[in-house]
Order: C-alpha cells, then structure tokens, then sequence
C-alpha cells in the first residue's frame, strides 16, 4: 500500500495577520496536477483555498511536489516541497512535521516561537533587521508648497487619483508606472476637493463647493455635474452598481444618486441629519458617519436600528467583510463596529494619540488611520488591533484621505505636495534560502 503524508502550511502577512482566500495549486514535478486528498481519502479539488485562518491542508503520496500560493496580484512558487516518511524527532508547535534531511532556514515556529538554538542551529527569525517598513514611490506631485493640502486619495485598476483643496485641482496618476496622466482634467473642479470614488467605467469627484464632477475613465472626458445643494460639502463618496451615494457635510446629509441619469433619487437626511462627512455601502446596507453612526437599508432607505455612540466627530471611515472602521476626533480617534453586532463598538480598540481620524484606510493585514501628531497617521495590526511598532516614515503635514490597494497606501496630507504612495515592499511572499523546506512551518505574504 503506497504511504502517503499529510502536509499544512498557513499563509499570513508580514504581521502575522491570517490571509484568507489565497489560492493553492499543487503539481507532479512534471507540471501534472498531483493528487491530494482529505482526511478521508476523499479527492480535493484544485485549486485549495486557505481558511479563515490562513491554513491549507491536505495528503499526498509520498514525493516531491511544486506547489504555488496565489492571492490579489502575487503568484509564487514555493521551492520543491517534500512529503516523506522521516518525521522530526520533536513536534514544532502542535502539528507533527516530516524531516525533510536539510536546514530549515529562516522560519518561525507554528506557535511564534523559535526551536532550541541546539536543535536547529541555522534557524533565524522571519524577519532579520527589523520587521516592516514603507517605502516612498516618490510620486512626481503637485509643486510642494505650505498651503498644498491633499483633500481625496483614491485608486482603482488603472489611476490613482489625487485630489486637493487649492486650485490644484486633481492629478490622475498612472498604476502602471506611477508617471503622471493628467493634472488638467476638462472641466476640472475650480475648488477644493472633498472626495474621490470610481467604479468600473467612471470616477465622480466631490467638491466642498456643493458639485459632484463625474468622467469616463476611458479618454478621461467630462460627463457632467450633479450640484447638490448650495453652500454645501460634499466630504464623502461611495458607489454600487446603480447608484452614487453622496455624504455632505455643513448642513447637508446624505443623498443617493442614478449614476446613470445623475438623478437624485432618495435624501437620506431624516434618517442621518445634516453633517455626515463618510459614507460606505455593502450588500444591503448604507453606513454613514459625521455627527453619529447610522445604518441604513440599501432596498428600502429606511434606518437599521444601531447604538454605536461615537465619542467625536467622524470624518472617515473604511470597511472589509466583517467590520466598520470610523476614524473620529477625541475618544482614540478610531471606532471599531462589528457588522453583525449594532450594539456596541468592538472592544479593545488603543487610543492612537492622534489630533483627528481624518483618513481610514483597511487591507487584509492592517488598518491605517491618518490624522495630526507624531508621524501623521498610526498603523494597527487588524488581527490583534494593537498599534504597529515598529518606525516608519513621517508624512509631512497632517494626513488625511487614503486607500489601502494591491500592497500599496497612497494617503493625503498637509504640505509636501500633498499626496504620497508608499510600497508595502517588505510585504513579498518570504521564502528560506533552502531547496526542500519543511512542509508545516508557515510562509508569509505581502500585505494587500
């Protein structure tokens, strides 16, 4: 009866975050999709999906395997993977390994921890030198002046998109290459600019001069100008299929638009009051902040009963799958809302010493929240909600809007040409210098 092995491998970032939904496949040396099995000797289909805690797991035959770890835009193929026979005199952790004969290089234990330095002599920790860090992609910005301040950042597939609060305008970045397309949009907003979303076609800006500016992303042409109402701001954007949904603050609300007639089609602000400065959507909901919280049903706009207090006045806010985050002044700066729990903000959430939450940005890994003090914005671990320590570089002025995208922040702030993008670059998928590494001992990939 042939013998066969079972192998583990958890996928996490470079904080030791879990990273869920990554795609495994597992080949024959040959390029042939190997064979791999449950528990039960039921075949699996590939490719494998990591779990919600970033674990994949299967059996095989015994042999040598060329397995490959996919998520948002990273592939990588692991060196040779070895399923053997020979298990590991002592268990690392709580999973049993096989012996794969060579060095194990540069791993950390299942549980955290480091084996005996007598046992495994050429261990060393993950990260030699010091853990994470941001590296400027040095994008050509708007000329840096004191007044220069950066008012929307967003990014999509193919621009990032830097908005400001003097006649500077918006600059239009490629994704590309990081060059510049335009800073001269047709019928550019003559005022600052409160917020930037796109969807798959268009790219809408809001202004704090009560417009909405709406353009194709294809040949960046003008499409036209909702006007809210006069003497208003507009501070917050986001979009689903059908409709735009507008945040306004200074005695506005909350107002949702056809995005393809730019007609208004409901006034949300009996529901939310006249200052909400954020907006998110998803699934059926609506969630909107500024002088509170609320929620609201996406179907039928009618308010989802919610007792989320906040201590200050919200100005941003950002969300994944599971959870709302609202950055606010006073209070810590930052409130955590569990999707399915309206009751109360999640608990355990540090103060961040920040002047104001202006900017929220959330990947898979981290949640950033910019604002006044220190280095202008605080990075957390979003598994642990703990403020990551280690140095990282300072914005220049005050931060503000930013996004979290494909490994890269690209944030607003004060002075300095008023807008950045930072490379996550210490986040590629780490791999030992060894030819056949033990199969249960964790890899890490780049934050996204």
């Amino acid at each position: 009866m042939a013998e066969k092995g079972f192998y583990r491998k958890t996928v996490r970032s470079d904080i030791g975050a879990a990273i869920q939904g990554a795609e495994v496949t597992v080949n024959n040396t040959d390029g042939t999709p190997a064979t791999v099995e449950d528990a039960q000797g039921a075949a699996l289909s590939q490719p494998l999906v990591t779990d919600a805690s970033g674990t994949f797991e299967f059996y095989a035959l015994f042999g040598t395997y060329d397995i490959t770890v996919t998520y948002s835009n990273q592939t990588v193929e692991l060196p040779l993977q070895f399923i053997g026979p020979d298990p590991v005199i002592e268990p690392i952790g709580t999973v049993k390994l096989f012996a794969t004969g060579v060095p194990l290089g540069n791993y950390l234990r299942l549980d955290g921890g480091l084996p005996p330095g007598d046992s495994y002599p050429s261990l060393a920790p993950l990260f030699p030198g010091g853990g994470q860090t941001l590296v400027d992609l040095n994008l050509d910005q708007a000329a840096p002046t004191s007044s220069t301040q950066g008012r929307g950042a967003y990014a999509d597939e193919l621009y990032m998109y830097a908005g400001y609060s003097t006649d500077d305008g918006v600059t239009v970045y490629s994704r590309a290459d990081n060059s510049v397309v335009t800073r001269t949009l047709p019928n550019a907003p003559t005022g600052s600019v409160g917020s930037i979303v796109s969807d798959l076609t268009r790219f809408y800006i809001g202004t704090l001069a009560d417009e909405i500016l709406v353009y194709e992303k294809s040949g960046l042409s003008y499409v036209g100008t909702i006007t809210v109402s006069s003497g208003v701001q507009v501070e917050g954007l986001d979009v689903d299929d059908s409709y735009l949904y507008v945040a306004v603050a200074s005695g506005g609300g909350l107002f949702v638009y056809d995005k393809s007639t730019l007609a208004l089609v409901q006034d949300l602000s009996s529901i939310t009051g006249g200052n909400i400065a954020a907006v998110q959507v998803d699934g059926d909901r609506i969630y909107a902040a500024g002088n509170g919280f609320y929620v609201i049903n996406k179907s039928t706009f009618t308010e989802v009963p919610a007792s989320i207090g906040l201590p200050g006045t919200a100005y941003a806010m950002a969300q994944d799958e599971d959870r709302v985050y609202i950055g606010h002044a006073d209070g810590g700066n930052l409130t955590v809302v569990d999707k399915t729990d309206l009751t109360a903000p999640v608990p355990g959430v540090p103060a961040l010493g920040l002047t104001y939450g202006l900017g929220v940005a959330v990947n898979s890994s981290v949640i950033i929240v910019s604002g006044a003090g220190g280095n202008n914005y605080k990075m957390l671990d979003k598994a642990t909600l703990t403020v990551v320590s280690t140095p990282l570089p300072a914005l220049p002025g005050t931060g503000r809007e930013s996004i979290l995208v494909d490994g890269f922040w690209f944030v607003c702030h004060n002075e300095g040409g008023g807008f950045s993008g930072f490379d996550f670059s210490f986040g590629s998928i780490i791999l030992p210098d060894v030819a056949s590494p033990d199969p249960s001992l964790e890899y890490r990939i780049k934050a996204v």
